[in-house]
């Protein structure tokens, strides 16, 4: 025991796995074996980012394993060489509605030390950059508030910790995704980020229910906007019904704040594909999406 501080502390303290064993494999080393064979079955992808990158971001979907792992590996993959030192990651909630973006400390209402427990070990939550990203957003909830049995963050850990090792975690849940809370968290996440190299992922899956035909239109619009770099069209095109992502507010967060760090970006899709692919049923599918976001050279 840490001296001075008890075991229900602790407990408090560390955010854990709620998916292993369901939604993902629970044991290490099962667990381990899977990222790696995702990994392996992607020979030619390339790592698209060097050692000198500043920021980038990433999306990927959050389903199970089974339905999304592939497409998400695709994602993680293209990170190649590159180590961050801090990854942010923007998820949505699916259970709670609450003003604001949460960020997740042991204590409400400030930010206080703790971490994010799977199967793989323990990630350290950035208390700083919580505290900082406070500061600029009087908007920011610090606490529990959809954090506590949301899987659309925790599925992207594993994924991260094989691929970096380890890194500051900052863990944003969305509860308010509306055009102005996803302009505020952009302004903010971009005026935030300093010399320390900054992974942003935006966790989303696409359509949900649609029949596979129509979900692949509704999906690959999302995707041309997406692929336009700007959060505002995409914005637009999710508020209008034109296309649909449970995640959408996050992944324009995500491009809005490093279209800001960065003066322009770089969108390039990696992966799609449906829960068609893994059960066959085309009735009513669900449809997942990789990207890099990247600085845009020509900006």
């Amino acid at each position: 025991m840490v001296s001075g501080i008890m075991p229900e502390q602790l407990s408090k303290s560390l955010r854990s796995p709620r998916m292993a064993g369901s939604w993902y494999p629970g044991q290490p080393d099962e667990l381990e074996r899977l990222l790696t064979s995702y990994r392996e079955e992607l020979p030619a992808m390339q790592g698209r980012l060097d050692a000198a990158t500043r920021w980038a971001g990433l999306v990927c979907p959050h389903a199970g394993y089974r339905y999304s792992g592939r497409c998400a590996a695709r994602a993680y993959a293209a990170l190649g060489d590159w180590r961050p030192g801090r990854v942010v990651v923007v998820a949505p909630s699916h259970h709670e509605w609450f003003p604001g973006p949460s960020f997740w400390s042991p204590q409400p209402d400030h930010p206080a030390a703790g971490a994010w427990r799977t199967p793989l070990g323990r990630l350290e939550v950035d208390v700083e950059f919580g505290a900082r990203l406070g500061r600029r957003l009087p908007g920011l909830g610090f606490g529990q508030a959809g954090h506590r049995d949301e899987h659309s963050l925790e599925l992207q850990l594993p994924f991260l910790q094989h691929a970096l090792g380890s890194f500051r975690l900052a863990p944003l849940v969305m509860g308010d995704q509306r055009p102005e809370a996803v302009r505020e968290l952009a302004a903010a996440l971009a005026d935030c980020l300093d010399e320390l190299p900054t992974l942003l992922v935006a966790s989303t899956d696409l359509s949900h229910f649609h029949e596979v035909g129509e979900a692949a239109e509704l999906d690959g619009l999302f995707l041309k906007k997406l692929e336009q770099g700007d959060e505002e069209q995409l914005l637009s095109a999710l508020h209008s019904g034109a296309c649909e992502a449970c995640g959408g507010g996050p992944v324009a967060v995500v491009l809005g704040a490093l279209r800001r760090a960065l003066g322009g970006v770089q969108v390039e899709l990696l992966d799609y594909r449906s829960s068609a692919d893994t059960t066959g049923e085309t009735d009513s599918v669900v449809g997942y999406g990789a990207a890099l976001i990247r600085e845009n050279p020509h900006a």
